[in-house]
């Protein structure tokens, strides 16, 4: 998993537009930024496994994105 991330954001791919990069990069940033508000909201409403759910989504999102 590390090893994806540091690819994903360092090692620039041969077959990979440097805009398409920039674009998935960006969309990395706002998703994770988006999971933190979500989960502080959640966290104020006092919603356990709301937060769960939101985290185990945004994994899964990364995991099929990267």
């Amino acid at each position: 998993m590390l090893e994806k991330l540091r690819k994903f954001f360092r090692t620039p791919d041969d077959d990979t537009p440097e805009f398409a990069r920039i674009v998935r990069t960006i969309l990395t940033i706002t998703l994770i930024g988006n999971a933190g508000v979500l989960v502080l909201v959640s966290g104020i409403l006092g919603s356990a496994v709301r937060i769960g759910t939101i985290v185990a989504l945004g994994i899964l999102f990364l995991l099929i994105v990267l």
